[in-house]
């Protein structure tokens, strides 16, 4: 068996020490320890080699055969033979990784009103990972309408680092550690993809060969109309410049979503995406509102009604005139076979799914039904905006436009010019 130059050249200092040896001693052998990395630049996984040097027996096949059928490596040198064993000192020499959670305060633009609450500040979770060389980012948002807040986020970080998370070495292990206690999916999202930026960085590997996804060096957004006066809206428009995006979004409720949507577009003329997050509670109001909206140039409607009214789908599907997305009724896991018949298309949106991977698989199952894509978000800084658009290669619609809404976003790791995003830098 051949052996490559760099083994080759890590047992010569061995090989001639037990060939300068005399020929008597020469015949008992002899043996060396060499420690080395598995991979250049790499400190976390080495292999220790035991070399064993005999002289050549006089049926060589036969003898090396032994050793090979014993796991051995072996090969010939001159007169001697040699044969190693090798093991991974991995567990013994890896450094633990470093570990830290972080809150931030997020001022907002204006106030950011929905069907169901309002905000001027959102407090979000960074946390950092890393050893001497390397780290990884990744970002919380905690919504309450998943039962998140950061006191609860917190505490859950902290019963992980008491069980172990200091002693993950792999994506795999990270997971089953988080299964074995309550992580909700804001907090599994920003642990995974700090962990996966890390071992990126460390490997000198980008995230979308890492997911064996399609790069993408850049995508439109939609943006928002928060639930406002309506008579605000051509300043609000004005203001933030909203023409240069190539659709917007408008949150509404039952008392001003059509009031607001006259006023959207007399000043605009982009499609529109409607989002009532849960509003309407019966799907008969719900079509006579559809039906104000017919002179209106709507993509979508995104989850109008709340996700527990699943027959109230069933019917409206059947009798809606347009696409219906499914939002809060898609987090970490979904019912696929009645979400089917219930919409058009899913949300997908990685503080629900949870991680790279799951939002990944959500992607995925939402193609194999022949149902439409979208990745949404929640109020993030360009940190967890970064991470949705490694997902977006093939997605219908975007709606990121969380970091836009934050006052001085402190990152900085996706630009946003004539209405499209733009990665800049891995978290």
């Amino acid at each position: 068996m051949r052996i490559t130059k760099a083994e080759m050249a890590s047992v010569d200092f061995f090989i001639k020490e037990v060939s300068s040896l005399p020929s008597g001693k020469r015949k008992s052998g002899g043996f060396g320890l060499v420690c080395s990395p598995a991979q250049k630049g790499q400190l976390r996984s080495w292999n220790l080699q035991i070399y064993f040097f005999l002289p050549v027996p006089k049926e060589p096949k036969s003898f090396g055969a032994h050793f090979e059928r014993c796991g051995q490596k072996h090969l010939f040198y001159g007169p001697l033979l040699l044969f190693y064993y090798t093991w991974s000192l991995q567990p013994l020499l890896f450094a633990m990784l470093h570990w830290n959670l972080e809150a931030r305060d997020l001022n907002l633009r204006y106030t950011w009103k929905i069907s169901r609450n309002a905000s001027d500040v959102k407090t979000n979770l960074f946390v950092t990972v890393g050893d001497e060389r390397f780290q990884g980012r990744g970002e919380a948002a905690p919504n309450t309408r998943y039962g998140e807040t950061p006191a609860l986020l917190q505490e859950q970080f902290q019963t992980l680092q008491q069980n172990g998370l200091a002693q993950v070495e792999s994506v795999e292990e990270l997971q089953h550690l988080m299964s074995l206690h309550a992580v909700l999916p804001a907090l599994r999202f920003a642990i995974e993809s700090a962990f996966v930026h890390y071992v990126c960085r460390r490997n000198g590997q980008t995230i979308s060969e890492f997911l064996g996804v399609q790069p993408v060096t850049s995508a439109p957004t939609a943006y928002s109309y928060p639930i406002m006066d309506p008579g605000k809206i051509a300043a609000f428009t004005k203001e933030h410049g909203l023409h240069r995006f190539e659709y917007l979004k408008v949150k509404v409720n039952q008392e001003s979503g059509l009031d607001m949507l006259s006023e959207v577009v007399k000043a605009t003329n982009q499609g529109l995406i409607i989002d009532a997050n849960e509003a309407w509670q019966d799907p008969d109001s719900l079509m006579r509102f559809f039906e104000g909206l017919k002179k209106y140039p709507v993509l979508m409607i995104e989850q109008p009604m709340p996700s527990d009214l699943q027959e109230e789908y069933l019917y409206l599907k059947k009798r809606s005139p347009y696409d219906l997305f499914a939002d809060e009724s898609v987090t970490d896991h979904a019912d696929w076979e009645l979400l089917q018949q219930q919409f058009h298309g899913v949300n997908m949106k990685l503080m629900k799914a949870g991680g790279y991977l799951n939002g990944l698989a959500i992607l995925q199952k939402t193609r194999t039904l022949g149902l439409k894509t979208m990745i949404g978000c929640m109020m993030e800084t360009s940190m967890a905006i970064w991470s949705a658009l490694q997902l977006a290669h093939g997605v219908h619609l975007l709606d990121l436009d969380g970091m836009l809404v934050v006052k001085d976003e402190p990152f900085n790791l996706v630009k946003e010019e004539a209405g499209r995003l733009y990665p800049v830098e891995q978290p």
